[in-house]
């Protein structure tokens, strides 16, 4: 029984996803926000003062397999710009292969 309990709050968390965490990022909010709540970046670069966060290939919610790119650009550590790229429907049958260069 423990197990089953174990196994379905791991599930629950691990429904969280980015796209549906991406509704809480605000503009003006800070880096250590964005990190707590969408975790590591997959990419990260930086140009003068701003910083640009990328999350690859991620579920688009919790009852989706569509999924795409989010960014989010930081100036001065508080986020000014932010918004999903390259969204991919799900279809059954086909794969996406994604190369980081």
């Amino acid at each position: 029984m423990n197990k089953i309990i174990f196994l379905a709050i791991s599930l629950l968390i691990l429904s969280c996803t980015t796209g549906e965490n991406m509704k809480n990022i605000n503009q003006g909010d800070k880096k250590e926000y964005v990190l707590n709540l969408l975790g590591k970046p997959d990419g990260i670069k930086t140009e003068d003062d701003m910083l640009i966060f990328t999350y690859y290939n991620r579920r688009i919610s919790g009852w989706s397999n569509d999924k795409a790119d989010y960014y989010i650009k930081l100036v001065n550590d508080v986020v000014v710009e932010y918004g999903a790229l390259n969204v991919r429907e799900y279809k059954p049958g086909t794969h996406i292969l994604i190369i980081n260069k």
